[in-house]
This record gives structure tokens, sequence and C-alpha cells, in this order.
């Protein structure tokens, strides 16, 4: 499948099996392809490819700067639960608090109710300074599991 497909997440997510399995150098020739296709895809239409591009970079390349850069411009294209998690995710990674807060506030705005996001925007509160917003967000999440 990888060598008649031209879809970088089979590259990538082979590149991460084999980098779990101790194949580091087999594992980096396929993260290289996958981040050049990304590129390449990425040029061409940055706002479709985003959100998988920062996956990639996130979990399989580890460049949690450059998630966070895709990341962002997909939540700029979509304001969508994913999206929310997603951008959460990379600012928390690439330790871009500030980053992490904004976003936190833009997705309690929009989805409060989504526990994941009242997860990720506590943890980002907590890491930029505001633990009273994080404990709101924790007492809201153990209030609706108990009911």
């Amino acid at each position: 499948l990888v060598a008649t497909s031209d879809d970088p997440e089979y590259e990538g997510q082979l590149a991460n099996l084999l980098a779990q399995t101790g194949q580091d150098a087999e594992a980096k020739t396929f993260r290289d392809k996958a981040a050049a296709r990304f590129e390449e895809l990425l040029k061409a239409h940055p706002e479709a490819f985003a959100d998988h591009a920062a996956r990639f970079y996130l979990d399989v390349e580890k460049d949690a700067k450059r998630a966070e850069q895709l990341a962002l411009l997909n939540l700029g294209a979509r304001q969508t639960r994913d999206a929310y998690e997603l951008a959460l995710d990379s600012s928390l990674g690439a330790k871009d608090v500030k980053k992490a807060c904004e976003v936190a506030d833009q997705a309690m705005a929009q989805l409060p109710k989504v526990e994941r996001l009242r997860y990720l925007a506590g943890r980002a509160y907590q890491a930029c300074g505001k633990p009273g917003e994080a404990a709101a967000l924790k007492h809201a999440t153990a209030t609706a599991a108990a009911q």
C-alpha cells in the first residue's frame, strides 16, 4: 500500500510502527518521505491538509512547533471539536502556553460541553497560570459525571 499510494499518512504510520519496533533507520526513510509529501500537499492545498499534516508532525515527526502552525491554520478554517483538540494538543506540545490559553478560551466559548476539550482547556489554563479556570472546568466535569 505504501508503495502504490501517494497518501503520506500511510508512510507516516509505517514510520511510527517501525520506530516503535526499534527500526530507526527504516523509520526515518518513511518519515522523510511522508514529510516531503505533506509539504507538497500543503503548498497546493494548505487548508485541506493542515489537520492531517499537523497530526503527522505532532505524533510521528515529533515537531510540535510545526504541528502547532498547521493546527492553528486548520482551526482558522474550521472551528470543530477535532480542530480545537488538535490546536490545544499542539500548542501544549509546543509549550506555547499563551496560545494554548487563547485556544482554550475560544474552545470553551464555542463548545463548553465537550469533555475532551474541557480536559485540554484545563491543562492549558493550568499551564498559563489560570488555576481558577482550570478548577472550574474540573468541577464542571466532576458534576457532569455525577449526574
